[in-house]
């Protein structure tokens, strides 16, 4: 090498902006792979969260499929929704109507009421909708109704919020009821109350006092009342709430309209034990309480086993039988039907066959109890529904252990 290039490459390597260049050039060589890394990382919580979100919305989709919750309605096949329409004076006093095309004279006297859930809180009429549509379609009127919840929304109602008032506006609620149901030729004398969770609650809440109103009974008899995964009883033990009562002392404490505090929840004296009684399905079931229809959830966390059982055992005690069981003229014996999804949590949604069966027993005590017709077609309704099932096979099929609900 000349000396000439050997200065030359001298002068390179002393050069400070070749230097500045060299080291640029370093860092980006290191920071690319990082890059990559950081960039494969997004790639992938990205195509994670596409997997969640359609897992999510085929979850869903599975529960409204599987759990009845979905029905289409064509007005020019089905018949007339009325939406949106007041019950009441007040905001949340709204309820929507369906009308069957087809005006049939065996089912121009009975109805059905249904009620949401939401824990008291929240929810909207939206959820029971499906099952509206699909009873209007088998030719009866039926209404779906909201009623007041205990947020924020209510303002000054909030403090003086208590069940009774819920169970007000299913008093104005069927008032409406009979009102739609008269313009549209109807004699509306037998409404039948469907809720799920809450709504469940106070369907039999009602149903089983509505005879003892203060405002005097409603204008029409409750035919029926078919609870979903509807709470019977708030007595801490009955949501396994001994140990940790905070919440369901919320609860019963804003139910009640009685101030509780967690001592008194836990170890109730007299008047913290009236207070859960008052909001307590289970406090007034007797003789002559309307037949009921109630299902619950095997692997429901929510609404705990023991309501079920609870339940059980109070028809049990008042020697309540089945529909399959009772002559269609006998009006005295009670009636008493409960399903157990096997599979199914709190909204009843993996057990499609199970919802088949309750869609036959619903229809079912709704030929027996707001229709006209003779009752021979209780079988046929059953076979139809669930593939070939009888009635009596469906009865038939075991009910969750009959052992003592103390135990």
């Amino acid at each position: 090498m000349s000396n000439s290039e050997h200065e030359r490459l001298s002068e390179i390597a002393n050069d400070d902006e070749f230097e500045e260049i060299t080291l640029e050039d370093t860092k980006k060589k290191r920071r690319r792979p990082v890059v990559r890394i950081l960039l494969r990382i997004l790639g992938v919580a990205a195509l994670l969260a596409i997997v969640v979100v359609c897992y999510l919305g085929y979850s869903i989709h599975r529960i409204v499929r599987n759990g009845g919750y979905a029905e289409k309605w064509e007005e020019d096949v089905d018949g007339d929704w009325l939406r949106d329409m007041s019950y009441g004076e007040l905001p949340w006093q709204k309820m929507d109507f369906y009308v069957p095309k087809e005006f049939d004279p065996l089912k121009a006297h009975g109805a059905l009421l249904f009620i949401h859930g939401g824990a008291w809180i929240g929810g909207n009429r939206l959820e029971q909708a499906g099952f509206a549509k699909r009873m209007a379609k088998e030719g009866y009127l039926t209404g779906n109704m909201e009623y007041m919840l205990y947020n924020d929304d209510l303002g000054e109602y909030k403090s003086k919020y208590n069940i009774q008032m819920v169970l007000a506006d299913v008093d104005l609620a069927l008032a409406k009821l009979v009102e739609v149901g008269r313009e549209r030729g109807y004699e509306i004398d037998r409404v039948a109350l469907c809720g799920h969770s809450a709504g469940g609650h106070i369907s039999m809440l009602y149903g089983y006092t509505y005879k003892e109103r203060e405002n005097g009974a409603p204008p029409v008899e409750i035919a029926f009342v078919a609870p979903r995964v509807g709470p019977v009883d708030f007595h801490a033990k009955t949501w396994n709430a001994e140990k940790d009562p905070r919440t369901m002392t919320w609860f019963t404490s804003f139910l009640s309209g009685v101030e509780i505090s967690e001592a008194q929840y836990v170890n109730p004296d007299e008047k913290t034990e009236a207070a859960i009684d008052s909001i307590s399905p289970l406090s007034f079931i007797e003789s002559g309480v309307p037949p009921t229809l109630a299902v619950y959830g095997a692997k429901d966390v929510l609404v705990p086993s023991r309501h079920c059982k609870l339940l059980e055992h109070a028809f049990h005690e008042i020697k309540a039988k089945s529909i399959a069981e009772v002559e269609y003229t006998d009006r005295q014996t009670p009636v008493f039907d409960i399903l157990v999804f096997p599979n199914s949590n709190h909204m009843l949604g993996r057990d499609p066959d199970f919802t088949l069966k309750w869609q036959g027993l619903f229809l079912a005590y709704s030929s027996r109890y707001l229709s006209e017709s003779v009752d021979p077609t209780l079988d046929d309704i059953m076979r139809e529904e669930t593939g070939g099932e009888a009635l009596e096979e469906l009865i038939s099929e075991p009910l969750p252990s009959e052992s003592s609900p103390s135990e």
